[in-house]
């Protein structure tokens, strides 16, 4: 008999804590494992372990729109976490968990098969399947602990705030005496920016590609390369599924646009840089990405000065996000502007879409976007006048370097001293 339970996870779990230079002591979320799995379609991602589990306190959860939905979703028998068979990905969207129990009170190990199918589209779905292999009735307690602390993305990096006390929980109990024995769970998303058309589907469909598949019909439309070079085929092959996992289609002041987003699982987002260099290098498999990327770039571009997000007049952004922190004015990301290469890199697209495309209608529409880009680099990009393109932030929140290398010591002298702003690094100048 399988008595079957979803309870809330324990919201205050205990966190490793790390010491940095000046001696302050701050919690770091642990890892999920070198075989930890993700899934994803848009902004929307399940991030796990090999298990499919979500231990509280960690990294991991079903995060959408820069917000953790999920913080906690375990899987246990009689309170022992299940050992991993297999454990894969199925498509960028979906994955499966294939698991058996460990040796347990009055239950032998690998009793009991396990299998969860999961896939992240209108929702989060998951199918848990069970099949006892005994020849006599057992009887055990399957449950599954649920978390939600509805993080802001910046907080599951370092310190999560405690919500518990804003945050209403509750479960109901319900039972099987099968010996084979299954349920289907669904999270709906809230709506929201970036959210691409999902697979929809009972998830059997899902998975046996009976299911509409959105991902099929967009990768039906690009460019595909044929070769006698079996492994160079396979290589494009599976990057071309890669990027378009990584699409985000996006409504930026009243026009609807696909873009490639910058990365899994901390930039899930809008970027400049890496945007424009993703739709740069995928040019030759179709224009799609690198148009949406001009056009998103371009509307979003800067129009004035501003202290706290690094905005300046003619600047390409540096990241765009939408959680609780950025909503209420804590973190400058709505968007933020602190890069000094996106600007240059928007340009250099749009010149090489237009050679790839001769698309003269898309050109003439970001004519004054380029002007006014040409015009930040002489004005605001070459901050003293010198012929080179320096930067510096402006802003409490912003970014110490603002190239390629934007972490706080991504930039410094070969004794390791840091030097103090602004800069002028060189590949800027290209």
């Amino acid at each position: 008999m399988a008595a079957v339970r979803a309870t809330p996870a324990d919201p205050h779990p205990g966190l490793p804590i790390a010491e940095s230079d000046s001696g302050d002591q701050r919690a770091i979320p642990p890892e999920l494992g070198p075989d930890s799995l993700a899934v994803l379609s848009g902004p929307t991602f399940m991030y796990s372990n090999a298990q499919g589990d979500v231990p509280p306190g960690s990294i991991g959860g079903l995060v959408h729109l820069d917000t953790r939905l999920l913080s906690g979703w375990t899987l246990t028998i009689d309170g022992s976490e299940l050992l991993v068979l297999r454990s894969e990905t199925i498509e960028h969207y979906s994955a499966q968990y294939t698991l058996t129990n460990a040796e347990l009170p009055g239950l032998p190990p690998n009793s009991l098969a396990v299998r969860r199918l999961r896939y992240v589209g209108d929702g989060l779905h998951e199918r848990l399947e069970l099949v006892s292999f005994r020849l006599e009735p057992v009887r055990f307690e399957l449950r599954l602990a649920v978390g939600a602390d509805f993080a802001d993305l910046f907080e599951v990096k370092s310190t999560v705030r405690d919500r518990s006390a804003e945050i209403s929980r509750s479960h109901a109990a319900d039972g099987s005496e099968l010996e084979s024995w299954k349920v289907d769970l669904h999270v709906p998303l809230p709506h929201g920016m970036g959210v691409v058309e999902p697979v929809r589907g009972d998830i059997a469909d899902v998975f046996h590609g009976r299911a509409d598949d959105p991902l099929r019909r967009w990768t039906e439309d690009r460019a595909v390369l044929r070769s006698d070079n079996v492994p160079l085929e396979r290589t494009l092959r599976r990057s071309r599924d890669d990027l378009s996992a990584l699409r985000l289609d996006l409504e930026v002041k009243g026009q609807r646009i696909m873009l490639p987003g910058a990365g899994l699982p901390w930039f899930l987002t809008v970027f400049g840089r890496d945007t424009l260099i993703t739709a740069y290098q995928t040019l030759v498999a179709g224009p799609a990405l690198a148009r949406g990327a001009l056009l998103a770039l371009g509307r979003l571009q800067g129009e004035t000065c501003d202290d706290f997000t690094d905005e300046e007049p003619g600047k390409i952004l540096h990241e765009v996000r939408s959680g609780e922190l950025t909503r209420s004015g804590e973190k400058p990301y709505g968007p933020y502007y602190g890069t000094a290469d996106a600007t240059q890199l928007w340009l250099i697209l749009l010149s090489e879409y237009w050679r790839w495309t001769g698309d003269d209608e898309t050109v003439r529409q970001l004519r004054d976007n380029a002007v006014a880009a040409l015009r930040w680099i002489d004005e605001y990009g070459d901050r003293d006048g010198d012929g080179y393109v320096e930067y510096a932030t402006r802003s409490p929140e912003g970014l110490g370097n603002q190239c390629w290398r934007d972490s706080p010591d991504g930039v410094c002298f070969a004794d390791g001293r840091i030097p103090v702003l602004p800069l002028a690094t060189c590949e800027l100048q290209g």
